[in-house]
């Protein structure tokens, strides 16, 4: 029996970091969404990629247009190289989204105040 490791490809540096980061720190939905990919994938198994064949339907491509596209019939060329030639970087560093700032501290105090006295002193009025 043959074992492999999955390598996952985005082309979002904003999901990559989601995915590379505290899931408790990102918003419930985006939390969630995390864990859930956590629960299948390890993060050192996803990997920056600038080739998104979905891409193309989405973008002016024709279905008469797909038969040309070497791509879409047989994925990005460097799946084609050996796995050791693959890009390893996790996303290029100069366009790495600054995600700290979805992360806030706030702090909050309440306070309870009780009092007997009415808070309208009716022996003031006619």
């Amino acid at each position: 029996m043959h074992s492999y490791t999955a390598v996952l490809w985005s082309d979002s540096t904003v999901a990559l970091s989601w995915i590379k980061g505290d899931p408790n720190r990102w918003k419930t939905f985006v939390c969630n969404r995390t864990i859930e990919i956590l629960q299948y994938t390890t993060p050192s198994q996803w990997r920056h990629g600038t080739d998104n064949l979905a891409d193309r339907l989405t973008r002016g491509t024709f279905p008469s247009q797909l038969p040309s596209l070497e791509s879409w019939w047989h994925g990005p060329k460097r799946l084609n190289h050996d796995s050791d030639a693959w890009p390893t970087k996790d996303f290029p560093s100069h366009s790495q989204p600054s995600v700290e700032v979805e992360s806030r501290k706030i702090e909050s105090r309440s306070f309870y105040v009780a009092t007997t006295e009415p808070i309208i002193d009716i022996s003031r009025y006619s």
